[in-house]
């Protein structure tokens, strides 16, 4: 892992993101290099804005606690 995504991970530690980081640890990062490289589709859509942060689930149980926590 770069010194950049560690920063950007540990972030994730913020009021906002504690839970779900204590849920899925390294499956969960801010960076916003690593966001833009899947933050849009091949569709025409452009979104307002970019997403806080992106989950890379491993099975149905980090998507659970992706949506608890959304929730």
């Amino acid at each position: 892992m770069t010194e950049a995504n560690q920063q950007h991970r540990t972030r994730t530690t913020g009021p906002d993101f504690a839970a779900l980081h204590a849920a899925l640890g390294e499956r969960l990062t801010t960076d916003p290099a690593l966001i833009a490289n899947v933050a849009r589709d091949s569709s025409r859509y452009e979104p307002e804005g970019s997403p806080a942060a992106l989950v890379t689930a491993r099975d149905t149980a980090d998507v659970q606690a992706a949506l608890a926590w959304a929730n």
